[in-house]
């Protein structure tokens, strides 16, 4: 299945190629220590094809991190492109991408830096790596 445009978490991860690797995941909750400290607004755009292997597994497991962070000033927008990467409201356009998943973490208008396909390290590690701490 292919959806495209603002998709919801709580979408994605009801998914059957999303759902399995969501439900198994287990957060790294003591790496996140740092970012709860920081009252920072940030905003999380997370380009994803529900069509990509990589998107399933990394994505699910995003959202399991985003759920434990329960942050109030992280703001997370679910976009998602077709297989050609592009949605037909041309929402995308917006972001200067070429492989999936790519996660944008941007602190007002200033991109602070990127997660592109998989993670380094892993995601938490990138996540507290990249956010202002």
């Amino acid at each position: 299945m292919i959806l495209t445009g603002y998709l919801s978490a709580d979408t994605l991860k009801t998914l059957a190629d999303f759902n399995p690797f969501y439900k198994e995941y287990q957060v790294d909750k003591s790496t996140l220590l740092p970012l709860l400290e920081d009252p920072s607004s940030l905003e999380i755009v997370v380009i994803v094809g529900t069509w990509c292997p990589d998107c399933h597994r990394e994505i699910a497991h995003f959202i399991k991190i985003i759920e434990a962070l329960a942050h109030p000033a992280i703001e997370v927008v679910y976009l998602g492109v077709d297989r050609d990467k592009q949605d037909p409201e041309n929402l995308s356009r917006d972001y200067d991408f070429e492989r999936i998943p790519t996660f944008i973490i941007k602190q007002g208008n200033i991109e602070l830096g990127r997660i592109i396909e998989s993670p380094t390290l892993s995601l938490e590690k990138d996540l507290v790596k990249i956010l202002p701490t």
